[in-house]
């Protein structure tokens, strides 16, 4: 069974594995470090037994997040694991009553687009050749939470 759970400075060593295996600019484990001490963003990994199988996270300042990556093992994919992780960002976002929440997406990650979309994120534009290795143009979705009284 896999869990969704707050990332610590413990899970930074198999998360960076992880970015390595799923992204061509991976981020460092000092970044990871960085990111999962930050009193303004929130991490998640999700694991199997004690096997990290995915990670994501979002940063935020004031009331608006960007969720930087949402990553998931190879042999994890179409399981589910993504949009549980995404779930719990949004869930955080909730909770802090952020106004909004945006992220690029490779233009070519098709099943990570649909993802966004079955969670209420909106096409908001792009960002040419956004992506190295190799470039691509990223497109910029949002997704907006209506505050109380609305």
């Amino acid at each position: 069974m896999i869990k969704i759970m707050q990332m610590t400075a413990f899970d930074v060593v198999e998360v960076a594995k992880l970015e390595q295996a799923c992204f061509s600019s991976p981020w460092s484990e000092q970044s990871l470090l960085y990111a999962v001490n930050n009193a303004n963003a929130s991490y998640y990994v999700a694991k199997e037994n004690k096997k990290i199988v995915g990670y994501g996270g979002l940063n935020y300042v004031i009331d608006q997040g960007y969720i930087g990556n949402i990553a998931v093992d190879k042999d994890y994919r179409r399981m589910g694991v993504g949009l549980s992780i995404l779930k719990s960002l949004i869930s955080f976002a909730e909770e802090k009553k952020l106004v909004s929440l945006s992220l690029e997406v490779r233009k070519s990650n098709k099943a990570a687009i649909l993802m966004y979309e079955k969670c209420g994120f909106e096409y908001a534009g792009m960002r040419k050749d956004f992506y190295i290795w190799p470039t691509e143009d990223a497109i910029i979705m949002t997704k907006a939470f209506s505050k109380e009284g609305e």
